[in-house]
């Protein structure tokens, strides 16, 4: 079994690499059926997880394009979601790292970063509320308080919007939930400096940045 195992994980990180959706969902129902809770770990780590780092790596040095990170992402998080019911009937899972509301604020139709950033973040072991896009206010916080989030993060590509970050982290002053979530803002329009303005904690440029700084803020 330890071999199938093994076979697998080479087979999910080069349908990731390939962007092979149909190849990836074919070995995350095969492994969901054949092998243990506990090897579907190792078959997230070495195999799904594996595959999306490179394609991160190749994206960030020019080699791969965006609509290729963006599918790879999305073949990822459709074979995470047909591995997590036999994880979760195991009451096997990874070492939750935090869980996180994650949303595209009001008045924002754009999805790839988001989608990017929730994606990674699962891989690493934290546990993604994704609100999608468009979402306002108040129901950011209502989740994130529903679901006793660690973190928050808001994703924003336009300059119009992303005063909607601002809208949520002053809503949380305002509400006197402030100190009850990190809160991390991302998107094309958003930066550094914006973050400090603003009073969030952090700003994450891309998706890998976005998760080690996840990684850094809940789990230190």
């Amino acid at each position: 079994m330890a071999a199938q195992g093994q076979s697998l994980q080479k087979k999910a990180k080069e349908a990731i690499i390939t962007l092979n959706k149909a190849a990836a969902i074919q070995i995350a129902e095969q492994a969901a059926a054949e092998i243990s809770a506990a090897e579907l770990l190792d078959l997230i780590e070495g195999g799904f997880k594996a595959g999306i780092m490179v394609v991160g790596d190749r994206f960030g040095k020019g080699d791969m394009f965006l609509p290729e990170l963006v599918a790879a992402a999305e073949t990822m998080k459709r074979a995470l979601a047909i591995l997590e019911p036999k994880l979760r009937e195991s009451q096997v899972t990874q070492e939750l790292m935090g869980k996180i509301v994650i949303a595209t604020v009001k008045g924002d139709l754009h999805d790839i970063g988001k989608t990017m950033v929730s994606s990674l973040l699962m891989a690493n072991g934290f546990e993604v509320i994704d609100l999608g896009i468009d979402v306002a206010t108040p129901v950011i916080i209502e989740a994130a308080r529903d679901n006793a989030a660690d973190m928050i993060c808001l994703s924003a590509l336009l300059t119009t919007t992303i005063l909607a970050q601002k809208e949520v982290i002053d809503a949380l002053e305002e509400m006197g939930y402030r100190d009850d979530f990190k809160v991390m803002i991302g998107g094309a329009a958003s930066s550094e400096s914006w973050a400090q303005e603003i009073g969030a904690d952090a700003y994450g440029a891309d998706a890998q940045e976005a998760t080690e700084i996840a990684i850094s803020l809940l789990t230190k």
